[in-house]
């Protein structure tokens, strides 16, 4: 199915900005996980099982390879469509009118946290790969100033319901 999604899409020159660690970064010793760290959001598949946090986003692949379903653990989630290298719009929407505790983004959910640094803020765990995770305080002039920098747009995205 093929839909057309307003988006905010983030300008290529700020892609290398935000693979820098934007706030602390935790690496783990001897190659195991971090370990005594929280946060209120977690971002990315392998962060939300391993970092506790009261909301997670998540969509099914690590490092662009899709992840087996039987790793996603949580029972109850909703979902929604974020294509990569945006901030689409039902994001926002999608923030505010639900109360789970998961989230499953079809497309890329590594930009969602931005929705919720506009609306909420709070402290927001993501993966560095190939290093640790990074802890992020976050409030709505921070996320603000960034997504100024992202240039509106439709994007026609594809999405399948396969299993």
């Amino acid at each position: 199915m093929e839909l057309k999604i307003p988006v905010l899409k983030l300008p290529p020159i700020f892609r290398k900005f935000l693979s820098i660690p934007l706030s602390t970064l935790y690496i783990p010793s001897n190659c195991k996980q971090v370990r005594k760290v929280a946060s209120d959001y977690s971002v990315g598949d392998i962060v939300s099982q391993t970092i506790p946090s009261k909301i997670k986003f998540f969509d099914g692949k690590t490092r662009r390879s899709v992840l087996k379903k039987e790793l996603i653990r949580e029972e109850r989630y909703e979902s929604a469509v974020n294509p990569p290298g945006t901030l689409a719009l039902n994001v926002f929407t999608m923030l505010k009118c639900n109360c789970v505790s998961t989230y499953f983004i079809h497309g890329e959910e590594d930009l969602v946290p931005l929705a919720v640094g506009v609306e909420k803020g709070g402290n927001i765990a993501y993966g560095q790969p190939d290093i640790g995770v990074v802890i992020i305080r976050t409030d709505r002039f921070y996320a603000i100033n960034l997504i100024k920098v992202f240039k509106p747009g439709i994007v026609e995205y594809a999405i399948c319901n396969c299993d």
